[in-house]
């Protein structure tokens, strides 16, 4: 009667480990579909991020390169030691030009922001575009990083912020008058930027 017992227990342990042995076999597979599937997925997230960062045409032809711009930076006596500055787009493209050593550099001044294309940094590539907002602080101009993209890939903006300190060396050097003068405000329309300051 045990030995009956003894033979029923291991055959039901032989059936078990059978069954555990299809599973596993059922398991790796479909392990394999998955590894499979995340692997297509992973090379078409790739391909999708590559395309990306070609540059967009449509979004250059919107930025007029800085030759042809007229070059002009006109100031306004307000009285009471008070001035108005309005600055082209053509002057502060050339003036960050010029303290950057960069060439192949576009700029356009607008509501939203002073927008940079080109090869605006050493570490990104040629169409690379950010999107700097000046604002008043502590009676100074200072640029902030609204956006930065690789072609329509947008990527972390912390990677353009010397070229927001490199715009504002650029205009305190172009026009030395802000070094002694307390700024009220700055505004953006199309094509020239407005400081609004007075000396002190």
């Amino acid at each position: 009667m045990q030995k009956g017992e003894n033979q029923e227990f291991y055959s039901t342990l032989d059936d078990s480990a059978q069954k555990r042995g299809k599973k596993s076999s059922c398991s790796c597979l479909a392990l394999g579909i998955f590894f499979f599937v995340i692997l297509v997925i992973l090379e078409m997230g790739l391909f999708f991020i590559a395309r990306g960062f070609k540059s967009d045409e449509k979004n250059s032809n919107s930025i007029v390169p800085t030759g042809e711009l007229e070059m002009k930076g006109s100031g306004i006596d307000l009285g009471d030691n008070r001035f108005e500055l309005n600055i082209s787009q053509g002057i502060l493209c050339n003036a960050v030009k010029q303290i950057t050593n960069i060439k192949d550099l576009s700029c356009a001044i607008s509501a939203d922001g002073i927008e940079l294309s080109g090869k605006i940094s050493s570490y990104l590539p040629s169409n690379a575009k950010v999107i700097l907002v000046p604002t008043q602080k502590d009676g100074k101009v200072v640029f902030k990083v609204k956006r930065l993209s690789v072609g329509s890939v947008p990527v972390p903006t912390f990677l353009a912020k010397s070229i927001g300190n490199s715009m504002g060396l650029a205009l305190y050097s172009t026009f030395p008058d802000l070094e002694n003068a307390q700024v009220d405000k700055v505004e953006l329309q199309e094509a020239v930027m407005t400081i609004t300051a007075k000396k002190i």
